[in-house]
């Protein structure tokens, strides 16, 4: 079977048009991962300044201790939070 030009420039433009439509999912996919990443980032940032604070401000063990209970409970709360986001 022989095909005509028209035949083979219509499948060239069908296939371009796939290929453009799966660039542009890409590129969406990309810019939801970046701005996840920023804004993790940012919050990540932000809770160390508070934590840091938080330590420095410990006048005995006891109130160490409940620290550390506060702080690792958002910690692993925003990880199951991200990895939902993410995947």
């Amino acid at each position: 079977m022989t095909n005509t030009p028209e035949q083979i420039l219509a499948a060239q433009k069908a296939q371009a048009e796939v290929l453009f439509n799966l660039a542009g999912s890409l590129f969406a996919g990309a810019e939801r991962m970046l701005a996840l990443n920023i804004e993790t980032a940012r919050g990540a940032f932000e809770d160390s300044v508070a934590t840091s604070k938080a330590l420095m401000a410990v006048k005995d063990p006891q109130e160490l201790v409940k620290l550390q209970a506060t702080i690792m409970q958002p910690v692993v709360e925003k990880a199951v939070a991200y990895a939902r986001n993410a995947y």
